[in-house]
């Protein structure tokens, strides 16, 4: 009995390690990205006040981008997400998660998510299946893919529907209803791809994101 409680404290430590490596690896590409970003936005700025003080110049067109909270540009897209996760309330866990999110506003977006997660401890072999809906709200949004910024973060709530959410095998048509909160990061790798992770109360994720316009 000691040597599996040793092993489900070990896979705990390996689960925590592995939390605190995304967090300051999306850390470190938010910081990485930002310094460029800034710095392309600030020599467009230059830019347009040199064309100002030149007329006999030919200005160049600029697109911008509105940055109030509810802009009526950079909406309407539809973002598909696949990928593995890990359910921290089930030891030894492993599944694929899988959401669908619509972008109402430059800021925020609403959608539905399901998963489902293998166990094979001793106690609870069983499949568990979830389904949920889910709201974000995008503390930083991708800025027209050759441009230079290309980084999601944001950060949302979720309620799910758990069929089987039991750690006893006599519990495992349990039909439990829970709610959660996630920090997330998508990078965008090409106009219409994403890689991203999720880390979430009760879970951490990642896989690949589609937009469709």
């Amino acid at each position: 009995m000691t040597e599996k409680n040793n092993m489900a404290l070990t896979k705990t430590k390996i689960v925590r390690r592995s939390l605190i490596g995304i967090g300051g690896f999306t850390l470190s590409v938010f910081l990485l990205l930002m310094l460029p970003a800034n710095a392309a936005r600030a020599a467009e700025t230059q830019g347009e006040e040199l064309a100002a003080a030149s007329p006999g110049l030919p200005s160049i067109p600029q697109r911008r981008s509105r940055t109030n909270l509810w802009s009526t540009d950079q909406y309407g897209q539809i973002y598909i997400s696949a990928g593995l996760s890990e359910q921290f309330q089930y030891i030894s866990f492993l599944g694929f998660r899988g959401a669908v999110d619509y972008q109402f506003s430059r800021r925020f977006s609403l959608g539905g998510q399901a998963a489902v997660y293998y166990g094979n401890s001793r106690f609870y072999k069983q499949r568990t299946p979830l389904i949920g809906i889910r709201g974000d709200y995008h503390l930083i949004r991708p800025r027209y893919f050759r441009r230079g910024q290309h980084l999601d973060v944001y950060m949302g709530v979720s309620g799910d529907v758990f069929f089987g959410a039991g750690k006893v095998k006599s519990k495992s048509e349990t039909v439990s209803l829970k709610a959660d909160a996630h920090l997330g990061a998508r990078y965008q790798i090409s106009k219409s791809l994403f890689l991203g992770a999720e880390i979430a109360y009760r879970y951490v994720y990642a896989g690949v994101t589609f937009e469709i316009p």
